[in-house]
């Protein structure tokens, strides 16, 4: 035999071996499928094509390994193969069961927190594995292994070492390409729901902190310490103001047919019959700018104008987003009424499976056809698998726009707001004379950071000159004087439409904005302007009002449940735009926690801050815009309180309690 021709069984039993392992893989993630009754159409739309790439990606890891090892013993890869080969399958396997039995990802946290737990699991292990996929895909991997083994098997053992190191290197670059390939390609949402391996999730997680575990990582020890605790005990006490034995968080919310026609009548709607809700995200819109006596009627002529005329306006509106996934962790509270994963991971992109009711959900199952509409990649933080599993039927995104002659871009986030918000109408109008009502969850991007001055969003000079305004903040007021025209125009179309007289639209920012306001005097309006946006309720025949107590982004899901007049069973921590007091605000920076609560405010104003916060009775005058508030007495107990509730929503959400596991992530 020459000395460098490798033998022919040997290859074929690895390609063969290679094979088997990668479909016992495939059959283990078509048993997820199953159980999310997810069809195949949906699932290939939200990125399953991606996680079989991934896991053909990930069987390049013991390969590179056991190339490596021989170079230092010839019977070491059969060893590496074997061992690595069946640590991805159990990996896989244990994902596949935990996804069974809790609905959300075997993420690493859980892994690290309760590996023990895999010595007392088998009996549910082992009734899980009642269904055809795992057997079937553990003989496939038994196979698997065999063949592998018997591919290393020690052929030429005076094959030349620069032959081995050729192959080792080739693997390398191969794994490096594979593996960072798609990051390369922008395709960087990656969850091992559907869209990734879960080793190589694991590795992911590891790695990028700041996305999947949100600013820090002391949460996981947080968690591990309050197992044992009901946190949605401390959301429904949040929710309801009654901290002693507060009611389930999980409930059913009764209609409410006199309060459905004092608001229908409010907004202009017909008394009976289904009315279109379009929900329209405003990119990184905050209030400040808009209500601002200077800034406002030279940046927002139309919208200031909109409002007062045909708006129920809400100008003490908060988010509690302002971490990593800013825009999916303000839809995630404002679709699904409650608090962002503060503390955490954003929902979206961590607990993409998570069992809550949301908003789109509840509306579907009452006959509407809920829709998705923006310019970017519908697939980005994983948005359409998210939204797909709570009740969401069809995506328009920016492939859909540009097939309909939207072309023109406003810096380098998908397609400019203008052209996409008209074609948007028009396509509403079309979903329309299909017969049934209409939920759209719509995001605008043209103000996406970073924001740079365009043709399109003229500030006047004079203005910038007294608000002595740097490149950055002039950008910032150049992108909404231009998102100003385009809403104006959406509005416009949309009222004079075919659907206009029973449709409602609730305008509202996603998230604030970091930009530090030019004429505040105190870090209070610093840290306010953050987190305050607007919110709006907009219809063609909308009786005028403007509303001063603080809202929350939670609130807007049971306000559109009572306006449509459904009944819900959901564990909402909203408590409705329109009570008084509605939901409090809380954010939390660095463990310190800052709260407003009625016409209490108390902030952690700077990382640096010690004692106690800095409290002010905000009863009078908006913190927005006063910087001198009567001082407050931070109250400690109040404080931890809020303190506990961000912590509680970390657990709910993380360990997925807050639906009952009886319930259906998605009724179909």
């Amino acid at each position: 035999m020459p000395l460098f021709q490798r033998p022919a069984a040997p290859t074929c039993n690895a390609a063969a071996g290679a094979a088997l392992l990668w479909a016992s893989l495939l059959l283990l993630r078509q048993d997820t499928l199953q159980h999310l009754e997810l069809t195949t159409g949906e699932a290939l739309a939200s990125g399953l094509g991606w996680g079989w790439y991934f896991d053909a990606v990930i069987l390049v890891v013991p390969a590179f390994l056991a190339s490596l090892a021989s170079l230092f013993h010839p019977r070491l890869p059969r060893f590496i193969w074997a061992g690595g080969g069946a640590f991805l399958w159990l990996a896989a396997m244990a994902n596949t069961l935990y996804i069974r039995f809790f609905d959300t990802p075997l993420n690493w946290w859980v892994v690290k927190l309760h590996w023990r737990d895999l010595f007392v699991i088998h009996d549910s292990a082992a009734e899980l594995s009642v269904s055809f996929e795992v057997p079937a895909s553990f003989a496939l991997c038994t196979c698997a292994l065999v063949l592998l083994a018997r591919a290393h098997r020690p052929q030429n053992p005076v094959a030349s070492r620069w032959r081995r190191s050729a192959h080792t290197l080739g693997l390398a670059l191969a794994l490096l390409l594979l593996w960072r390939g798609p990051a390369w390609m922008h395709v960087r949402d990656n969850n091992p729901l559907l869209r990734d391996n879960i080793v190589r999730a694991w590795a992911v997680q590891t790695s990028r902190t700041r996305l999947f575990q949100g600013v820090s990582t002391k949460w996981l020890q947080d968690l591990d310490d309050a197992e044992g605790d009901d946190p949605t005990r401390l959301l429904s006490a949040y929710r309801t103001g009654q901290t002693l034995s507060p009611p389930p968080l999980y409930r059913e919310i009764p209609p409410e047919p006199e309060r459905t026609h004092a608001l229908r009548a409010q907004l202009g709607l017909p008394h009976k019959g289904p009315v279109h809700v379009f929900f329209l995200f405003a990119e990184s819109l905050r209030t400040y700018e808009l209500d601002h006596p200077t800034i406002g009627p030279a940046i927002f002529p139309n919208l200031r104008r909109r409002l007062q005329t045909g708006g129920v306006y809400f100008s003490q509106a908060y988010s509690s987003s302002f971490t990593a996934g800013q825009t999916v962790r303000g839809q995630f509270s404002t679709l699904c009424s409650m608090l962002p994963n503060i503390a955490g991971a954003a929902t979206y992109i961590a607990h993409t499976s998570l069992r809550v009711t949301c908003i789109q959900e509840l509306l579907r199952q009452k006959g509407y056809t809920t829709t998705w509409l923006n310019s970017f990649q519908s697939s980005y933080h994983n948005k359409r698998l998210f939204e797909t599993l709570h009740g969401t039927e069809r995506f328009f995104d920016g492939d859909y726009f540009r097939a309909q002659g939207v072309t023109q871009t406003i810096g380098s986030w998908g397609l400019a707001d203008g052209p996409f918000l008209l074609e948007t109408v028009n396509t509403l109008e079309r979903l329309a004379k299909e017969g049934a009502p209409l939920f759209a969850n719509i995001l605008t991007i043209s103000t996406h950071h970073p924001q740079t001055v365009v043709p399109q969003g003229p500030v006047p000079a004079p203005l910038l000159k007294a608000l002595n305004a740097d490149a950055s903040y002039h950008g910032l007021l150049s992108r909404y004087a231009y998102l100003d025209r385009a809403l104006e125009g959406f509005f416009e179309a949309l009222f004079t439409s075919a659907i206009a007289d029973n449709s409602l639209v609730v305008l509202l920012g996603d998230h604030g904005t970091p930009h530090q306001p030019p004429d505040t005097q105190s870090p209070i309006q610093n840290l306010e302007a953050r987190f305050r946006v607007p919110i709006a309720l907009l219809s063609r025949h909308t009786r005028p009002a403007r509303l001063d107590h603080p809202v929350h982004q939670m609130d807007i899901a049971p306000t559109i449940a009572r306006v449509v007049g459904t009944s819900a069973r959901a564990a909402w921590m909203g408590r409705g735009l329109f009570e008084t007091p509605a939901s409090p605000w809380v954010y939390q920076e660095g463990g310190h926690t800052s709260y407003r609560a009625g016409p209490r405010a108390c902030y952690h104003l700077t990382p640096h801050q010690r004692g106690p916060l800095t409290c002010v009775d905000a009863s009078a005058k908006d913190p927005l815009f006063s910087p001198d508030l009567p001082p407050l007495v931070e109250d400690p107990e109040e404080t931890a309180f809020f303190q506990s509730v961000v912590q509680a929503t970390v657990s709910a959400i993380a360990l997925n309690q807050l639906l009952p596991p009886s319930e259906k992530l998605l009724s179909r």
